[in-house]
């Protein structure tokens, strides 16, 4: 297989978990998906919306602006009020930039590519495993009378 075919093939464990292509939808739910500023609660597993996005004026990508919940991003906002109020990007809304991997294309390593891509993928449904210390607006849930668990409401 040729080297542009197999990182285009490659499974995200292997590419340090930078998706190939990601689709974006505003108001959608994004998961964090390498840790970015753990203090600033920009973490692995942190889930955030979809609020914004840009584009440069060949319609290329820039970048994209995800709400979180509150205390989430505080840091990474303050960074960027003034382009954000220049831009008219909300001010409680915060950048998830571009990161790059390097990544191996064969088994002995002698041979890199490197992957430029947001350290996002689309959240709109995951495993309970990864949904931990989560908080949700809204949950869905199919319910099987095999379940052996009670379900609880609050």
């Amino acid at each position: 297989m040729a080297p542009r075919e197999r990182l285009d093939t490659l499974n995200v464990l292997d590419t340090v978990m930078l998706l190939y292509e990601i689709a974006f939808f505003v108001d959608k739910p994004y998961l964090i998906t390498a840790n970015i500023d753990v203090a600033d609660g920009l973490a692995n597993g942190t889930v955030g919306k979809l609020s914004h996005f840009e584009l440069d004026d060949q319609n290329r990508f820039l970048g994209d602006w995800l709400l979180f919940p509150n205390g989430v991003g505080v840091k990474a906002r303050g960074k960027v009020a003034g382009y954000g109020n220049a831009k008219g990007i909300g001010r409680e809304v915060v950048p998830i930039n571009r990161r790059s991997e390097t990544v191996p294309l064969n088994l002995n390593r002698s041979m890199h590519a490197i992957r430029n891509h947001f350290p996002i993928k689309p959240a709109c449904s995951f495993t309970i495993h990864k949904s931990k210390d989560g908080t949700f607006d809204k949950i869905a849930y199919k319910y099987s009378y095999r379940h052996i668990h009670n379900i609880w409401s609050m």
